[in-house]
């Protein structure tokens, strides 16, 4: 019995597609795991925790498809250079806020609900 993947790997470009893929996806199982750990570290509290790393998670659920749509209609290189940049934006802010002073949130009072948990 042959091995299928020998047949989808003969492909030209296959395996760095592949390995690539692979690499890329690595910090959308981990960034919820970070998430929680980095704030029940520093606040003591999970339910802030899982309240941000939800949030992550149903907005990474809903913008990857549309990413993708944009990917298949534009190429990957015009479509995720800007992404990757929006994405070390948004860790930023939420390092940024976390690591401020106790009670106080670089969020806007109009902010979501996980934000606006810093604010005093």
């Amino acid at each position: 019995m042959s091995n299928p993947y020998r047949e989808i790997f003969r492909a030209p470009g296959a395996k760095g597609f592949s390995a690539a893929g692979f690499f890329a996806r690595l910090p959308i199982a981990m960034a919820p795991i970070g998430i929680v750990a980095m704030l029940s570290q520093t606040h003591g509290e999970y339910w802030l925790a899982g309240a941000v790393s939800a949030t992550f998670a149903l907005t990474n659920a809903a913008a990857a498809p549309q990413i993708s749509r944009l990917v298949d209609r534009m190429g990957q290189s015009r479509v995720l250079i800007p992404a990757t940049i929006i994405s070390v934006i948004a860790f930023a802010a939420l390092i940024t806020a976390t690591n401020g002073r106790p009670g106080h949130c670089s969020c806007p009072p109009s902010s979501p609900p996980p934000c606006r948990a810093f604010l005093p």
